[in-house]
Parts: C-alpha cells; structure tokens; sequence
C-alpha cells in the first residue's frame, strides 16, 4: 500500500472561502477537503495522511503566534517522530 503524505495550509486544512473576515473561517467537512477527494479518487491501494494547518507558512515564524506556523519546523518534529516510532 502507497502511502501519500499532504502538508500544507489552509488549502490543505479544509478551509471555504473567507466571506465575513470577522468570523473565524469555516472547515469543509470530511470527504469534501481536496486530500480526501484524492483519497477517494486514487482508491484503496493507497492511503493518505493530511496535516493541514490555517495561516501555515513555508519556512518563516508567524510575526504574531511564532514558530507554531513554521512549516519546516513542524515537518521536521513530524518527520522525527514518525522515525523514531518506524525504528524503535
């Protein structure tokens, strides 16, 4: 089984269109975010694992919530997490 891993933002995370910016932006629901839609489309020979997250960014701290949103820093805490359980 293929195994296909997506991380991104808030495309990834599921996010609608932004209508009222006063309101906290709304999630599409599961089967309808784009890594489920792939899922589905690719069928059950492969799997696929979503880590999306609003306002992530690709290598740089959030000016306001600071390393959280940094992209590289989370991959990097994921990928040496998801090492150390595959090896231990």
């Amino acid at each position: 089984m293929s195994v296909i891993f997506c991380f991104g933002d808030s495309n990834t995370w599921g996010c609608r269109p932004v209508v009222d910016r006063t309101k906290p932006p709304k999630r599409y629901g599961p089967g309808g975010r784009w890594p489920d839609v792939m899922a589905n489309a690719l069928g059950p020979g492969f799997t696929v694992v979503s880590d999306g997250l609003n306002g992530r960014t690709t290598i740089f701290d959030d000016p306001i919530e600071g390393m959280d949103k940094n992209g590289r820093r989370a991959l990097v805490r994921r990928s040496n997490r998801t090492a150390r359980s595959t090896w231990s």
